[in-house]
């Protein structure tokens, strides 16, 4: 995948041997390439010296109140 610029979204990774299968080296894709991985351990992120971590609170619904999709 050198070649190409990819978007990879990985989700819910909570090993790092999971991170480190599907997007080991920063070589293995295009530059431009994005990679937006979700996990609730921070220290999976960490150890893959993931450069940029974005920490988004939980959403907060209350009972009988609708998420709006679109």
């Amino acid at each position: 995948m050198y070649s190409r610029k990819v978007l990879l979204v990985l989700d819910d990774v909570d090993d790092i041997g999971q991170l480190e299968a599907l997007a080991g080296e920063p070589t293995w894709f295009k530059r431009g390439s994005r990679i937006i991985i979700t996990t609730r351990d921070e220290q999976v992120l960490k150890a893959h010296q993931v450069k940029f971590i974005h920490d988004v609170s939980m959403l907060s619904i209350t009972r009988g109140s609708n998420l709006p999709l679109f």
